[in-house]
């Protein structure tokens, strides 16, 4: 759980709008733990965009991306999903990113999750606290450093699981425009293929959208890394068959 919040809190500088979690009174009685003082990291958004994320940057901005869209949830399953939102911190006019479990949520606002069983505390031994950053946010960064971020929700996931799990997930991330540029290179050199047509003639339908062939041989190697580009190969392809 320490990784997953370390990683999660080195892009807590940034900010996007989002529903409050908790009340300013809720809020105020809750146990707020501050950024973690071992932490060296403080990002400068601008250079980041021109020079390019650390593994552990990038793998921090994507979880902080899932955990602000994600809903909160009231399943016992669901207790150490991290949901994450931006609001003011009480006494300050200022934005600040906080996350917490939903064991945390439930643990601090019992009735809403356990109607009138107000014991619901002691039922999360080890929830109650709130994580928030130890800067305020900047919405206008944020979002201009999401729309250069490539990659699917589920790409998203993909990627932070890896990470977590200690292996080094690909970072180059092909866009939409790639993919799409890649699909219609794939369904022409399957047609030239079955017809029989040589390798020079499939290097040239390659080419014709675009690509290299080494371009195009690395896509395929990153969709048997990430199976979220295989189905959104997969759309595309059928998309073009009826077309």
């Amino acid at each position: 759980m320490r990784t997953l919040l370390t990683l999660l809190f080195l892009l807590a500088s940034f900010g996007v709008p989002a529903d409050k979690a908790l009340t300013a009174e809720e809020l105020e009685d809750a146990n707020i733990v501050p950024l973690d003082a071992e932490l060296p990291l403080e990002l400068d958004p601008v250079s980041v965009v021109g020079m390019g994320f650390t593994l552990k940057q990038e793998a921090a901005l994507r979880m902080v991306r899932q955990a602000l869209a994600r809903k909160r949830s009231g399943k016992r399953k669901d207790k150490d999903v991290l949901v994450c939102w931006f609001d003011q911190s009480v006494g300050s006019h200022r934005t600040y990113l906080f996350c917490a479990r939903n064991g945390d949520l439930w643990a601090l606002r019992p009735d809403s999750m356990f109607g009138s069983l107000t014991s619901a505390p002691a039922l999360m031994p080890g929830y109650g606290k709130i994580m928030r950053s130890g800067q305020a946010t900047n919405k206008h960064k944020f979002n201009k450093i999401m729309a250069n971020l490539p990659g699917s929700a589920e790409l998203d996931n993909e990627f932070v699981a890896m990470t977590l799990a200690g292996v080094s997930p690909p970072r180059d991330i092909p866009s939409d425009e790639q993919l799409d540029d890649f699909a219609r290179a794939y369904r022409a050199v399957d047609v030239l293929h079955q017809s029989g047509a040589g390798d020079e003639e499939q290097i040239a339908a390659i080419e014709a959208e675009g690509l290299t062939l080494k371009s195009y041989n690395r896509l395929i190697d990153l969709m048997e890394h990430y199976q979220s580009l295989k189905n959104q190969v997969a759309e595309r392809l059928e998309a073009l068959n009826n077309s």
